[in-house]
């Protein structure tokens, strides 16, 4: 748990010969007080701008700090996509085909652990200053990823798993999607539903599932 942590160890690595070498530096460390890790980065096309982030401290208690960089090498501090006390298990996805009618728009997912034990929500902007956030669920389901359609249609997705309580119980995916750039959502569930792996709820924490008990 890195909130323990006495140091730093956020960090980017940034290569210039198509990735046959990297250098590794930590531009993430300072400008949103202590950085919790759980990395995103994406390059918006539009803006020409990299855009970075990480749950940190300056950003609510633990909300999700951005940074920019128009060369992925020298970064500086931006907004606070979401000022949280709880966030968690943010992803991250930009729109960046000139034929979509969201050209630039950015979208993290993540869940709320402030809010109806782990709400899950997007927020997006089309400029890394202003976040909008829209809830998709008010109670937990767990966020697994933030995509989006490559093709020009604006559509965007936020994959994410129903787990029933925790502990053996059944499992759910979950899919949901929007085609007006975040503002709604409709949701659906992908594919049938499917026990949880493992033999036993964990001793440590029922809520998670082991093989033997004892972790």
């Amino acid at each position: 748990d890195s909130r323990t942590s006495s140091g730093c160890y956020a960090g980017l690595s940034y290569s210039t010969d198509n990735g046959a070498t990297w250098h590794a530096s930590q531009p993430l460390c300072s400008g949103h007080g202590t950085n919790f890790g759980d990395p995103i980065v994406v390059y918006n096309a539009r803006l020409g701008m990299w855009f970075a982030g990480d749950l940190a401290t300056g950003c609510g208690g633990q909300g999700i700090g951005v940074w920019t960089s128009p060369d992925g090498i020298t970064w500086t501090t931006g907004a606070c996509a979401h000022n949280g006390t709880q966030d968690d298990r943010e992803s991250m996805w930009v729109d960046n085909n000139p034929t979509s009618p969201f050209y630039g728009r950015m979208y993290i997912s993540y869940n709320d652990f402030n809010i109806g034990g782990g709400a899950l929500y997007v927020v997006y902007s089309d400029n890394g200053t202003t976040w909008t956030p829209v809830q998709l669920n008010a109670g937990f389901i767990r966020d697994i990823q933030m995509t989006g359609d490559l093709q020009g249609s604006g559509r965007v997705y936020v994959a994410a798993m129903n787990e029933g309580g925790g502990g053996l119980t059944t499992r759910q995916n979950v899919m949901y999607r929007s085609t007006d750039g975040g503002v709604t959502w409709a949701s659906s569930n992908a594919g049938s539903s499917f026990q949880a792996p493992g033999r036993t709820t964990c001793t440590a924490n029922s809520y998670f599932a082991c093989m033997f008990g004892t972790n």
